[in-house]
């Protein structure tokens, strides 16, 4: 296999957007890399053409070199120079490194972030797998693959979150990336460096959603006491929440990390320093063997019994949580606050409005709030399924901003969506601290626009859109954790579809697919649609498979039978029609009869080069079990494929009569043509 001028020895790796080879400049005798993109739509051909233009601009003995870019009958490719060597993870994975080593490397790869930020170019993916170590153990920067100049406007717009979880700053978890881009890469730095002395990332956790909250709430942990001093307070500049109190350039954190290797200012090295200290330790202990024999050691101290917080303590903090807008930790305290004390009223209601307030409660279920009998919530409740007039009076302790935003919920579930965006909005006008309202009220504007737009109204759709966002946006900006909650992002992600945004869209829609239950599968399912639109056929597929095994057939929508049949358009788009079978034949399992699952098995069945095969099978397998509902279909699909229009008539007639007197209009369709 050749790629111009580049002849390949062989295969180094296979992603899912592309693949490596080891190979030869037939010119020079040169070893190189060559990378090569797989189906190339319009957006991967862009970010791929990028890549190349920004590798030949970037000349730095620290970055992996770009020696050329191409483009044969395949497709567009990139030639890279060939770093013999491992990476940056495999030092790390033998164990921490020795803080002189770590502070050198992290210098040089501070010192090549800064050639490319003069250059006008951010990383935005830095991790130990994207620093090669090359033959004399310094540090090359590799895979420019998501970085963007920095004065690309859209990118700044859109608060994407790109990137690796562990290595990506709180600013872009936020979705406000744009404005500190730079930033990013000296946070990702400070990631780099805490790991290289501690062995491990700052923050992990089991899930990316705990990882994202763990990255914007707690504090980097300290690193090991055989650290020094100056190259602990660098990792820890690095890693300041707020970009501003970052180092402003990558050039001051080498020049920092110089300092700490050489102790300029203060006299020793790190090595020096660390010796000094080890022979300081050991003479201490010469001295004290000499004046005194050894005693034996003490016995550990007993155990000490820290009280756990009291009722009124853990109520204090649930107020104070629900007040930050921190629904979750507010609904969690107040729950351990009644387990201590049930009859605390103030509790109760915490934990009813934090019930309410979180997003997924946009259609709670009286139920799930399990109010207490004579609860004012639910007085007001059964008031409101009355019709009757509401005096505030009547449902003390109730602030009025409390009632407004249980009628406004009470109006989103009955589908009174403009009234319900108005009163959300009254609500929060009597308590701005606190977003609750305004997640609500972006929810009933979110339908709102979802319902014009089914009624053939997108005109008058685009305001509510508009505002739907404002909603959700000032409610981040009150409770910073509440970007982070599925729901909301699989919301504003729908109304950026909506608005033709569709990297904004993209950025919402993969957190909201690292959630649970519907939000997740609605979550895939949409973002499906847009890889769709982009011709990402791969990753189309795999979003519809995995909404398919999240869906239930109680889904709404009939997501779960839709996301088979997209799923086998997709292989058959990419040529694998035995998948592209198997995923239409898992949809008719779901309904046989379904009119799109039966269009797309008859789809798959026209292209696929055994299909005379395929109905000879569904006919033995209907031989064997006359009421075999899938085989029947199958067959008729596979028949009218075929061009046995007689036998076809045959199948779709049975299924028909199967179905009478109810109708079918794909099927009755089906049977006049074959007529």
């Amino acid at each position: 296999m050749k790629f111009g001028a580049y002849e390949v020895e062989r295969e180094l790796g296979k992603g899912g957007m592309g693949a490596a080879y080891l190979a030869r400049d037939t010119r020079s005798g040169a070893r190189v890399v060559v990378k090569t993109v797989r189906w190339p739509s319009t957006d991967l051909l862009l970010r791929f053409e990028r890549e190349g233009r920004i590798g030949q601009k970037l000349r730095h003995s620290g970055i992996v070199a770009t020696l050329d870019v191409g483009r044969d009958e395949s497709g567009p490719y990139i030639v890279l120079e060939h770093v013999e060597g491992g990476t940056l993870r495999d030092l790390i994975d033998r164990g921490p490194l020795e803080p002189r080593r770590a502070a050198a490397l992290a210098r040089d790869v501070a010192i090549a972030l800064e050639h490319a930020h003069r250059e006008g170019v951010v990383h935005r993916d830095l991790k130990p797998e994207n620093i090669l170590i090359d033959g004399r153990g310094r540090p090359r920067i590799a895979d420019f693959g998501l970085s963007r100049a920095s004065s690309d406007a859209r990118m700044s717009a859109t608060g994407e979150v790109l990137g690796t979880p562990a290595y990506t700053p709180p600013e872009q978890l936020r979705a406000g990336a744009g404005a500190h881009a730079a930033a990013g890469d000296i946070w990702a730095l400070g990631v780099l460096l805490h790991e290289m002395l501690a062995g491990s990332v700052p923050w992990s956790a089991g899930t990316p959603l705990a990882l994202m909250k763990a990255i914007l709430e707690t504090p980097p942990p300290a690193l090991p006491p055989s650290v020094p001093r100056p190259l602990a307070l660098v990792a820890r500049r690095c890693l300041e929440k707020d970009p501003g109190a970052r180092y402003a350039r990558a050039r001051e954190v080498a020049d920092a990390l110089e300092a700490a290797l050489e102790r300029r200012r203060g006299g020793r090295s790190l090595a020096v320093a660390g010796l000094a200290v080890a022979a300081l330790a050991l003479g201490a202990g010469v001295l004290v063997t000499r004046r005194s024999p050894p005693r034996p050691p003490a016995p550990p101290p007993p155990p000490r019994v820290v009280p756990g917080p009291d009722a009124a303590a853990l109520l204090r903090e649930a107020e104070d949580a629900f007040h930050a807008n921190r629904f979750r930790t507010a609904h969690a305290l107040a729950e351990r606050a009644l387990a201590l004390d049930a009859s605390s009223t103030r509790a109760t209601n915490v934990r009813i409005f934090s019930d309410m307030a979180l997003p997924r409660s946009a259609d709670f279920r009286r139920s799930d709030l399990r109010l207490p009998p004579g609860h004012p919530v639910e007085r007001l409740l059964m008031a409101l399924d009355a019709g009757e007039a509401i005096d505030p009076a009547d449902f003390v302790p109730l602030a009025p901003w409390q009632i407004g935003f249980v009628r406004g919920i009470e109006q989103l579930n009955r589908g009174d969506l403009v009234a319900a965006a108005e009163t959300e909005r009254l609500a929060y006008g009597e308590a701005p601290w606190c977003a609750a309202p305004l997640l609500i009220r972006g929810f009933a504007l979110t339908r709102l626009v979802n319902a014009l737009i089914a009624a053939g109204r997108s005109p008058e759709a685009l305001d509510p859109a508009k505002e739907a966002l404002a909603s959700f946006a000032a409610a981040i900006r009150l409770g910073p954790e509440l970007a982070l909650e599925p729901a909301v992002r699989y919301e504003r992600g729908v109304m950026q579809l909506r608005l033709g945004d569709n990297e904004a869209a993209r950025a919402d829609l993969d957190v909201a697919a690292v959630g649970s239950g519907t939000t997740q599968a609605f979550a895939r399912f949409t973002r499906a649609t847009l890889f769709e639109d982009q011709e990402k056929w791969a990753l189309a597929r795999d979003d519809f498979l995995a909404c398919a095994r999240i869906a239930t057939p109680a889904t709404p929508g009939g997501v779960l039978v839709a996301s088979w049949r997209r799923a086998a358009d997709c292989d058959r788009k990419l040529g694998d029609m035995d998948a592209a079978l198997e995923h239409a034949e898992n949809g008719l399992r779901v309904d046989p009869v379904d009119g799109y699952a039966l269009l797309a098995c008859l789809d798959v069945l026209r292209a696929h080069p055994r299909r005379t095969e395929i109905a000879a099978r569904a006919r033995a397998a209907l031989d064997a079990s006359p009421d075999d509902r899938l085989a029947l279909s199958v067959l008729a699909c596979a028949l009218e494929a075929t061009g046995r229009k007689a036998e076809a008539l045959a199948a779709w007639e049975k299924i028909q009569a199967g179905l009478l007197p109810a109708k079918n209009k794909f099927i009755d369709e089906h049977v006049a043509a074959c007529r």
